[in-house]
């Protein structure tokens, strides 16, 4: 421990402790230039790895395009493909409980693989094995099924991404039940955004699901011209169901129409024509909405008020 008016001689300094008796300043520079010299050294040692895990992967896809020590067959359909089991059980943890869980298909030459397309497999492998795949938009959604059902997590969000820039209104509501079907939270909360933007493109849409539905309808950022507009878009949705939706659920979705924000003849018309709303469960749910404080407006800032 050295304290102030200590003298060391240069040459009874430990050779561990002479950045202790230098002045603050030098000590302040010889930091920086150890903090960026390990700086460089992580981002070379960084590209030498990245490297030598490129070449590992191109000599492996070698071996494959050679059919070299690939030790299985993977039977997609009418189509078979060589593999090496160490390289899919590494990408693909559907692979490695398949090798490696006790299964018949353990140590069997040829094993197969249901429920996919073989030109979706082909992508599949490509990506398992160069670490990319080519497809077209209309390839994009069923290699993401692929790659959940086999679950390989890397090619899951590449393909994800790819939807996300391929969204559009016309699609958003697709892009929300894919995303609900394989937890892509994402990718739901931008297909969400643009839903919120585009309310009335999307809303028409009966794909959308029931829960998004519901979410958009309590949104104070519909960008929607009148409450009217939210009140058709949401009976078309309704009646354009597959599957009927009783009225419990179609009363809980008229629950947030903002009534008070409609005309007083549009609210009477629209207690005689829509079923749900005109029995008596139907004409409390829309009395309750002029007993609370309502927004005045659906997008951008709005004060609250009591309607009378």
């Amino acid at each position: 421990h050295f304290t102030s008016g200590t003298t060391v001689a240069p040459n009874e300094a430990p050779r561990n402790l002479l950045f202790l008796i230098q002045s603050p300043a030098h000590v302040h520079h010889t930091a920086r230039a150890c903090a960026l010299c390990l700086s460089n050294t992580r981002i070379h040692a960084h590209s030498r790895a990245v490297h030598t895990i490129n070449t590992c992967r191109q000599k492996v896809a070698a071996l494959l395009r050679k059919g070299r020590y690939c030790d299985v067959t993977v039977r997609v359909g009418h189509r078979e493909f060589l593999a090496h089991r160490v390289v899919l059980s590494a990408h693909s943890r559907f692979f490695e409980a398949l090798f490696d869980g006790g299964f018949k298909e353990q140590n069997a030459p040829v094993v197969d693989v249901k429920n996919l397309e073989p030109d979706i497999f082909e992508r599949v492998i490509q990506y398992i094995y160069e670490g990319k795949c080519t497809m077209n938009t209309d390839m994009v959604e069923p290699v993401l099924a692929a790659a959940s059902l086999l679950q390989i997590d890397l090619l899951v969000s590449d393909a994800a991404s790819q939807l996300e820039q391929l969204l559009s209104p016309a699609c958003c509501a697709h892009a929300l039940v894919v995303a609900e079907l394989h937890y892509l939270p994402q990718l739901a909360a931008k297909a969400e955004a643009m839903t919120v933007d585009h309310f009335l493109e999307v809303a028409a849409d009966a794909l959308l699901p029931f829960e998004c539905m519901r979410k958009l309808l309590a949104s104070d950022q519909l960008n929607v011209e009148t409450e009217q507009e939210v009140f058709t878009t949401l009976s078309k949705w309704i009646k354009n169901q597959a599957i009927p939706l009783d009225e419990e659920k179609q009363l809980e979705l008229f629950s947030f129409v903002r009534f008070p924000l409609l005309a007083n003849t549009f609210i009477r018309m629209t207690l005689e024509q829509e079923a749900a709303l005109s029995t008596l469960h139907g004409h409390q749910v829309v009395l309750s909405q002029f007993l609370r404080p309502i927004p005045i407006t659906r997008k951008g800032k709005f004060t609250w008020s009591l309607s009378s």
